[in-house]
């Protein structure tokens, strides 16, 4: 592929990924019901909800910005390594990691794709 469609392709998965992690923050952010009991059943602290929320939400936001795009994808990919930790090892839900990992792949790419573009 030339370079014009790999900076596409990077372009689009960065603001897909960007969007989804920012809609994900919401529910840590505004400690949702639902959330705080799931925190609170895989044996995570009440606070670390906002942590989380914040990494995802500025990660999320810092995918939209080519100089912030490789750290961003680096700093959401270990709370999503976090995430599918919690989901297999201690919540015993395989499944439920699947968009983890998905998120975890799509940094990989973005992290390797921003990599080959900033040597050309």
């Amino acid at each position: 592929m030339n370079n014009k469609t790999l900076k596409r392709v990077l372009t689009f998965l960065s603001f897909a990924v960007g969007a989804y992690m920012i809609l994900a923050s919401y529910p840590k952010l505004m400690a949702t019901t639902q959330l705080l009991e799931n925190f609170e059943k895989w044996g995570l602290p009440s606070w670390f909800h906002y942590p989380v929320g914040i990494i995802e939400l500025v990660g999320g936001a810092g995918l939209f910005f080519p100089k912030t795009r490789r750290f961003a994808a680096l700093c959401i990919a270990m709370v999503m390594l976090g995430a599918v930790y919690v989901h297999v090892a201690v919540d015993k839900e395989a499944l439920h990691a699947i968009p983890a990992f998905g998120v975890i792949v799509a940094c990989g790419i973005i992290i390797y794709l921003s990599n080959r573009l900033s040597r050309s």
